[in-house]
């Protein structure tokens, strides 16, 4: 009988644990999502913005700045894949909560 209440306390545990973590997840997602949502224009404003002065840009200068919209494009899209998978991950975890939770 005492081992199944030490059983019981460890699943106690590990469901306070991962509340906790599937808590610190969402914050951690809402946050990336927040921020990401106050900048995500950026790079489409950037390059509107070449567009509009490229004929007073020298060669040298046009491809050093389709070179720096090249690469915010990728860091752009980065961040929005790394926002996805904080997303999934949040999923996956509620979904093992519940599952731990349904067990009981």
């Amino acid at each position: 009988m005492n081992l199944f209440k030490k059983n019981d306390n460890s699943v106690d545990r590990s469901e306070k644990l991962l509340l906790e973590i599937v808590k610190d997840t969402n914050d951690l997602y809402e946050d990336f999502k927040s921020e990401y949502e106050a900048i995500e224009d950026v790079v489409s404003e950037f390059v509107e913005f070449i567009e509009e002065i490229r004929d007073r840009l020298n060669e040298e200068e046009k491809a050093k700045s389709d070179n720096l919209a090249h690469n915010l494009s990728k860091v752009n899209n980065y961040a929005t894949r790394s926002i996805r998978d904080i997303r999934d991950l949040l999923r996956q975890q509620k979904k093992v909560l519940n599952e731990i939770k349904h067990d009981h």
